[in-house]
């Protein structure tokens, strides 16, 4: 019974401590609203402090991060409180290489969880060859979460360095300076390249705030005499590579102010010539070449002049013309002219090899010997006929005749004379040329034949353009004879009149036609003839039956 009341007492207890535990939880969390709402949990702020040699630059970057401390406790976004914000700063020392500072907002309300990304800083150094410094430059790395404010600078002001571009992937670059860069991590892994070039040198001497690798130096001397001026040290000049907009560019060219020379050379010598030879512009691969302007010791040079003249027919003249040759040394001025005009020729193409012209007349050639041989060349045609009979300036190896002919009739106008075409042989340019061709213009023909003739046709046939192998030829238009039509062939006895011999006799049969019945031969598949010898085969069957008949009677007495 006792037992039994125990029971009961410690059934009913744990009910009730059942029910204390329901109302409890049910209040708790408005309690911890209340509470964090009044007076935000105070945070405990962790200093990191780190120092990183990059390829022997000392860098010191200070990092302070502040972060909540771990409690156990709700945090403010779990408990639907407002932003927290905590920064950290690092400063940069001066002289430094590198610095960062970085502020971490944590978002009470964020949808996403904060991930950790990582940010490489890199910084690259280039030689004034355009190499990469194994001395200068590094990389380092960091870990930092979606939302962290972030910013770095590249403290490296050393001299004789100028800074390049400066590239940042995966982060927005908030800040305009040019040597730092700032933003929010957000979403991606972040890379930062700060690249630095080497300027020692420019045209004076000193730094000129342009990347050594896109200047080259070209020197320029001179040798057996001096320059225009008169002196003669080398020249060096210190170019800048441009790209086509004109920015500085390793792959870029430029423009060299090239000293002059040539007409001061040192006694016995004459102008002379670049070794290598001068370009138009100068690039990478010309850093540190040299160019020697040399004046020459003068050579012999043998001059040779020839003066052709071709006939008519493009045959080469063997009355007129020849060649003659000069020795004359290097630097030598000479000139020569062609003295002649006889009338019936025309000067065609003159030719200068070896040497440069300088006179625009037709007649003459003038220049100065230098460093080869020369060869002149005058070319005359001939030129005795043009359209009306006399001389028209072109040579007459440019020109046919062609003769145009009617025969049995007239030309569409009534005259009959040929008619001659006098015609000059053009390219496709329109120049006088013996292989070229020309358009005749043919007198009509066809509507005036002579009495018993028609329309007819030209021989050889008429062509689209004539051409040198035309010359001399006549074409003619002949119209055709009109053929008379034959007459039916004369039938035999047709038409033809009886005579007093051949008249008919009784029988119906002239004596004549008797005669030739008598005479002529049987031949098969005459008509009569088979009349006649079916007749004769009766005769004589009634002459054999007649004296079989009497035999038979004989016999039978």
């Amino acid at each position: 019974m006792v037992l039994r009341k125990v029971k009961g007492i410690l059934k009913k207890g744990a009910y009730a401590g059942l029910a204390a535990v329901i109302l409890a939880t049910s209040v708790q969390p408005a309690a911890v609203f209340a509470q964090d709402s009044a007076e935000p949990e105070e945070t405990v702020e962790t200093v990191v402090e780190t120092e990183q040699t990059v390829s022997g630059n000392e860098t010191d970057v200070e990092t302070e991060e502040s972060t909540p401390e771990d409690t156990g406790e709700e945090t403010a976004e779990e408990a639907g409180g407002t932003e927290e914000e905590t920064e950290t700063e690092a400063e940069i020392l001066p002289g430094k290489t590198e610095g960062v500072k970085e502020t971490e907002a944590v978002s009470a309300f964020s949808e996403r969880a904060a991930e950790e990304r990582t940010v490489t800083v890199t910084t690259l150094f280039y030689n004034s060859d355009g190499s990469l410094s194994t001395e200068f430059g590094g990389t380092s790395t960091y870990t930092r979460k979606d939302g962290t404010s972030w910013n770095v600078s590249t403290a490296i002001f050393k001299k004789g360095w100028i800074l390049g571009p400066v590239t940042v992937e995966g982060m927005e670059d908030t800040n305009p300076a040019d040597y730092k860069v700032e933003g929010v991590i957000d979403g991606s892994d972040v890379n930062i390249t700060f690249v630095w070039y080497e300027d020692q040198t420019g045209p004076d001497g000193t730094s000129d705030k342009i990347p050594d690798q896109c200047q080259v130096e070209v020197t320029f001397a001179v040798e057996n005499g001096t320059w225009n001026d008169g002196t003669s040290e080398p020249v060096t000049r210190f170019l800048t590579l441009t790209d086509a907009e004109g920015n500085p560019s390793v792959d870029g060219s430029a423009v060299a102010g090239v000293p002059e020379a040539g007409g001061k050379p040192d006694s016995g010598y004459i102008a002379g010539s670049w070794s290598p030879s001068l370009k138009a512009n100068y690039t990478k691969e010309d850093d540190g070449a040299v160019y020697v302007y040399s004046y020459r010791v003068p050579q012999d040079r043998k001059i040779t002049v020839t003066t052709l003249f071709y006939n008519s027919d493009g045959s080469l003249s063997t009355e007129k013309g020849g060649t003659s040759t000069y020795t004359r040394k290097d630097g030598t001025g000479w000139n020569v002219s062609t003295a002649i005009y006889n009338r019936g020729w025309i000067l065609g193409p003159v030719t200068v090899e070896g040497m440069e012209d300088t006179n625009p007349a037709d007649y003459k050639v003038e220049g100065v010997i230098d460093g080869s041989d020369v060869n002149i060349t005058f070319v005359w045609y001939e030129d005795q006929t043009g359209p009306d009979g006399t001389s028209d300036k072109i040579p007459d190896q440019c020109q046919i005749e062609v003769t145009f002919a009617v025969e049995n009739g007239t030309w569409n106008d009534g005259t009959s004379e040929p008619v001659t075409r006098f015609l000059t042989l053009t390219d496709a340019e329109g120049n006088p040329s013996v292989d070229g061709s020309a358009v005749a213009a043919v007198p009509e023909a066809g509507q005036f034949p002579a009495e018993g003739y028609t329309e007819g046709s030209w021989n050889p046939a008429l062509k689209a353009a004539y051409t040198k192998a035309d010359e001399g030829l006549t074409y003619v238009y002949s119209y055709a004879e009109i053929q008379p039509e034959n007459p039916d062939t004369e039938k035999p006895n047709q038409d033809k009149p009886d005579t007093d011999a051949e008249k008919t006799s009784a029988s119906g049969k002239t004596s004549e036609t008797r005669q030739n019945q008598n005479t002529d031969t049987v031949r098969t598949g005459d008509s009569a003839n088979a009349v006649l010898w079916g007749t004769m085969a009766a005769v004589a069957g009634a002459v054999l039956a007649g004296a079989a008949a009497g035999k038979y009677r004989k016999i039978k007495k």
